[in-house]
């Protein structure tokens, strides 16, 4: 099964701003996330559909009611109008059913524990695909966080040199270099952004 993850993001950041942990995530996640919504309708559905099949075993009980406004020969010898009225109750219940009963009333027992199961195998996945996703958003955090450092760095040093290539202390291919140090690192830090964003 595939399960996606979608993740309100500016949330998550806010959370990684308070070195929130990535159960404590987990646990938010369970509230709000779509796909933990799914599973829990999943077991339901599946739970439902049990109750359904073991409602088969049971008697079948109809009631059906027929009203009639008017009596055509009471009606056109008296002048006055009537109601016919019937109601009809029958109950049916199957004497043999192959055994499927009692295979009924031990399903059960085994498709709760079965539904069950699967629900935990579902949140599991789920947490497993949400703790690599943290992770990721985390050093990509980590990872934008260092260039910027580089960057402020390599600033300073671009200006230094800068001002030392106009009085002729260093070369302006010196100059050159630097400055596109500065650009390479200014594009990693936009696709790392990107991978936050």
């Amino acid at each position: 099964m595939n399960i996606k993850i979608i993740l309100v993001l500016s949330f998550n950041l806010t959370c990684f701003k308070l070195n929130a942990s990535v159960e404590q995530l987990f646990l938010q996640s369970l509230k709000k996330s779509k796909q933990v919504k799914i599973i829990n309708l999943e077991r339901e559905k599946t739970l439902l559909n049990l109750e359904n099949r073991v409602n088969t075993i049971y008697p079948e009980i109809s009631v059906s009611n027929y009203n009639k406004y008017g009596d055509q020969y009471y009606q056109n010898y008296n002048g006055l109008k009537k109601i016919n009225s019937s109601l009809a109750i029958s109950l049916e219940q199957k004497l043999f059913q192959g055994g499927s009963e009692f295979a009924l009333l031990d399903l059960k027992k085994i498709i709760p524990e079965q539904a069950k199961s699967k629900k935990n195998l579902d949140l599991s996945m789920y947490f497993a695909q949400f703790s690599n996703y943290y992770f990721q958003v985390s050093a990509a955090i980590e990872e934008r966080d260092a260039v910027k450092h580089l960057l402020n760095n390599l600033e300073k040093r671009v200006n230094i040199v800068r001002n030392r290539a106009k009085i002729g202390r260093d070369r302006s291919a010196d100059l050159l270099a630097l400055e596109s140090q500065l650009a390479r690192l200014k594009s990693d830090l936009f696709s790392t952004q990107i991978q936050i964003d």
